[in-house]
């Protein structure tokens, strides 16, 4: 399996530019999330969506309206910031 910081590597300098956005100021204990406050619009949109059940990935777009390739890149921040797990299947679940 691919770790974070492998998919990261693949993305070249779109995954620099990730991985800069989405490293916190300052470590959290344990890897908490960040408040949900602290997301932008498309991240709030994609978290309302999710859930604690696994979400497919094209219902994601379709509830949130947002364009397939926005989806995708929130969903990868997401990801990186600790919200969003992504299991087999293009399925995703809400951590929080």
């Amino acid at each position: 399996t691919m770790s974070v910081d492998d998919v990261l590597d693949e993305l070249g300098d779109a995954g620099k530019i990730l991985a800069e956005q989405c490293t916190p100021d300052a470590p959290s204990p344990a890897n908490a999330p960040a408040p949900l406050a602290q997301l932008d619009e498309s991240e709030r949109a994609i978290m309302n969506v999710l859930s604690r059940d696994d979400t497919p990935l094209e219902r994601v777009c379709a509830q949130s309206g947002l364009a397939p390739a926005v989806v995708a890149a929130t969903l990868t921040k997401l990801q990186i910031k600790g919200f969003v797990t992504q299991r087999p299947g293009n399925l995703f679940t809400r951590r929080q």
